[in-house]
């Protein structure tokens, strides 16, 4: 959840050399994480979803930063397996669901067709209150269901696939998006896509980046997209960084993708505007 998207090619400098290996630092983190919600060092950055074709902004997906006051920004990498641990998760996910939507309804009708991608966990996803939060959230901004995409790993359905297919059910019914994250990575790929109740696949990112050179990624990603289409799905290719990656999946009719080709994630106004950064 909340991926280091931010992270390709070193542009960010988190602060994550050796912390998860070091257990009297990860003790001191998670007692400061209980506080971080309520002293306002949590912060959202998005990073934009395009069309592959003419490279149209279509949606944002939120991710989630920690400024800590001592240790500067940290990666997700770093705090998000503690929240996991100390069951914590539910709790951040539940703010950047309430967070990102009001984000998303102060832009207003200026930006009235964006769709909006927010992480949920495992935990959250099993816990049994997601489809509550969800719709009361979305009560809360007046946004419309079908502008909120919630991704979910295919890892997710990992500890209780039966509870996790009816949590999505439950949400589809809410009238959201359902996107299957990381999508090529479990093993059991192809049975998720035909059993959950998906509308978006999303390649991953480890597939994209060695797309133009590596021809195993290509079967896959070509495999992605010919399964997905026959589904009637979008199919969005994550981590693209560069011109020939993106030439590629045009080729290929991808339909979507996101990544640091446009620039590194930042502050929703920014990444809307039109003088953000677009590598040609």
């Amino acid at each position: 959840m909340y991926h280091a998207k931010g992270r390709g090619r070193g542009r960010y400098e988190l602060f994550d050399a050796d912390l998860r290996d070091d257990v009297e630092e990860r003790l001191e983190l998670a007692t400061a994480l209980r506080r971080a919600v309520g002293d306002g060092e949590l912060e959202l950055v998005y990073q934009s979803r395009r069309t592959c074709g003419d490279r149209r902004v279509t949606g944002v997906e939120a991710l989630l930063r920690w400024r800590h006051p001592e240790l500067g920004v940290l990666s997700p990498d770093v705090f998000l397996p503690i929240a996991e641990r100390t069951g914590r998760i539910v709790e951040l996910g539940d703010w950047v669901l309430r967070q990102a939507l009001a984000d998303l309804a102060e832009l207003g009708s200026a930006h009235a067709n964006l769709v909006l991608a927010v992480n949920v966990s495992a935990r959250q996803l099993v816990s049994g209150r997601l489809p509550r939060t969800v719709g009361r959230a979305l009560a809360e901004t007046a946004v419309a269901p079908h502008r909120l995409v919630l991704e979910v790993s295919e890892h997710a359905f990992s500890d209780d696939p039966a509870g996790a297919r009816q949590m999505l059910q439950e949400l589809k019914e809410l009238g959201v998006v359902i996107a299957l994250d990381d999508f090529g990575t479990g093993w059991s790929s192809l049975q998720y896509v035909r059993e959950l109740p998906v509308d978006v696949l999303k390649v991953d990112r480890s597939f994209v980046a060695d797309l133009p050179g590596e021809q195993s990624c290509g079967a896959v990603v070509a495999s992605a997209l010919g399964l997905g289409h026959g589904m009637g799905l979008l199919v969005v290719a994550e981590g693209v960084e560069d011109a020939e990656t993106l030439e590629v999946l045009r080729g290929m009719g991808c339909d979507e993708y996101q990544g640091f080709i446009d620039g590194e994630p930042a502050g929703l106004d920014a990444v809307l505007s039109p003088s953000f950064p677009l590598t040609q």
